[in-house]
């Protein structure tokens, strides 16, 4: 006897259920689409943290670009007045 046999035979009852048994879902029993696994929810908080950390990154640059437009005009009008 294979040993997957014997394992089904003997211990594995639960192999035996096909995935078409399930019971249904009732009416007022509603559906948790937020349970994840644990490397699913890792990865999702991970793609969460990556797009913040994202998000902030190009606030900053936008805000670095406007103080350097601003510091171009400045020093543009001080060259003109200046005569420099």
């Amino acid at each position: 006897m294979k040993l997957p046999q014997f394992f089904r035979q003997h211990h594995g009852r639960h192999l035996e259920e096909t995935p078409g048994e399930e019971k249904p879902i009732e009416s007022n029993e509603t559906v948790d689409e937020t349970n994840y696994s644990r490397t699913a929810h890792l990865r999702q908080t991970k793609a969460e943290k990556v797009n913040a950390s994202h998000q902030r990154l190009a606030r900053r640059l936008n805000w670095i670009i406007f103080y350097l437009v601003v510091a171009i005009i400045l020093v543009y009008c001080f060259m003109i007045f200046i005569n420099f």
